[in-house]
């Protein structure tokens, strides 16, 4: 992955990180978060068929 793309992908984490603490009292869903980092909920999951299986 290169580094403008690692940096997004930082970014969008980022905002889901602050919104998990922003909202610790509430339920929180895979699809809120998502959501939240733009991603659609198979690719956040990590189940996108990008996603490399485990060695």
């Amino acid at each position: 992955m290169n580094e403008l793309r690692t940096t997004a992908y930082a970014a969008r984490l980022g905002k889901v990180l602050d919104y998990i603490e922003a909202h610790l009292g509430e339920a929180l869903t895979v699809e809120r978060l998502s959501r939240v980092a733009n991603f659609s909920k198979f690719h956040f999951t990590g189940n996108s068929p990008t996603t490399s299986a485990p060695a």
